[in-house]
């Protein structure tokens, strides 16, 4: 917990405050050898000119302290840390502390954008908590209901939300980690409901991107899923439509997403399902054992049905590392082994040790 506390403090750029906690840690901490590197290469002066060596307090090395920001995943996890047991207990005053100096503005990012981080790591932390409730809470009250089609829930609190003039804008990235947070609040089956709110948002990503003499017409280009925001839809819909059906819908999703982009003759786009979408849907098919059709997409993936052209989807280890694991733990051992091999050749045996098998 204080290591996570430590590399806070030198990722927003509180390099005094850093070096004291490092020379004296509190009683019994000792900092693991990952950390020590860690924290000596962040502290460590930037090498002198070899005309004139710049001071330590000097504008560039200040600038290039205060570049380094601290994501909203790691953000969340020093909040986790600082607001649970013992450092809640016994060092109450280090998350108030914490959060004051990390929305102080920097000079690279201004009190607006940090406060902006700040909101997407409560989001983060409610969600790894099972409070999709407080997640969605959260997001309706500081930020526009923007990049997402309407949802029940939503609209019951945005009265309450605080004023207009006070909200941000949201990211494509806290828009993927809300979207989790979202489908268990829709209205009873889930398994209707998800979909069909999975389907509108599908709709409203492949409208034609919008202008700003027709605003409303489709997602802003910022707001535009991106490949992460794709396999979370791809992953969703499989898995709360369930079985075959969830299946289908999983295809249906990059079908249409395949259209889209054929017809816009734009070539492969940036806000169209990449591998991450297309492995979602190829891991589901292997816990499902349905083998055949996974080597079918799976060829399809690696450009083998046709000749490699840019809009082949690709592989990368990535994929291989999860599918070698669930087709070992769901039985198939002999489908395993081709899988990897199929890796092995492509991309040499360096990945395979990343395998889990338990």
């Amino acid at each position: 917990m204080w290591a996570a506390y430590l590399r806070g403090l030198v990722a927003a750029g509180w390099r005094d405050e850093a070096k004291e906690l490092f020379e004296a840690p509190p009683g019994g901490v000792q900092w693991d050898l990952s950390t020590r590197r860690y924290i000596l290469s962040r502290l460590a002066p930037c090498p002198p000119c070899p005309s004139a060596p710049e001071p330590l307090d000097s504008a560039p090395f200040a600038k290039q302290l205060f570049s380094t920001s601290l994501s909203p995943a790691h953000l969340a996890s020093v909040i986790h840390a600082l607001s649970s047991p013992p450092l809640c207990t016994t060092h109450p005053k280090l998350l108030p502390r914490f959060k004051h100096r990390f929305l102080r503005p920097t000079s690279t990012s201004g009190a607006r954008e940090r406060e902006r981080t700040w909101l997407h790591a409560e989001i983060i932390n409610h969600q790894k908590q099972g409070r999709h409730q407080g997640a969605v809470q959260t997001f309706v009250h500081h930020f526009f209901w923007a990049g997402l089609p309407p949802h029940p829930f939503s609209s019951s609190i945005l009265a309450t939300s605080k004023d207009a003039s006070a909200k941000h804008y949201p990211s494509i990235q806290i828009l993927v980690t809300l979207l989790p947070s979202l489908l268990p609040l829709l209205p009873a089956p889930l398994a209707s409901s998800v979909p069909k709110y999975l389907n509108a948002y599908v709709q409203l990503a492949l409208a034609p991107v919008s202008s700003p003499d027709s605003p409303d017409s489709a997602l802003a280009p910022a707001l535009r899923p991106n490949s992460v925001m794709w396999s979370v839809v791809v992953r969703e819909i499989v898995h709360w439509a369930g079985g075959a059906k969830g299946l289908e819908e999983g295809r249906k999703v990059l079908m249409l997403a395949r259209r889209a982009a054929s017809v816009g003759g734009e070539g492969k786009r940036d806000d169209m399902p990449g591998e991450a979408a297309y492995r979602a849907l190829l891991l589901a098919l292997a816990g499902r054992r349905r083998v055949d059709e996974m080597y079918e997409l799976l060829d399809y993936m690696e450009g083998v049905s046709s000749s490699p052209t840019p809009d082949t989807i690709g592989t990368s280890p990535k994929t291989y590392i999860p599918l070698v694991a669930i087709l070992a733990k769901t039985g198939l051992a002999a489908d395993a082994q081709r899988v990897l091999q199929r890796g092995v050749e492509k991309f040499g045996e360096a990945w395979v040790q990343s395998v889990v098998l338990d």
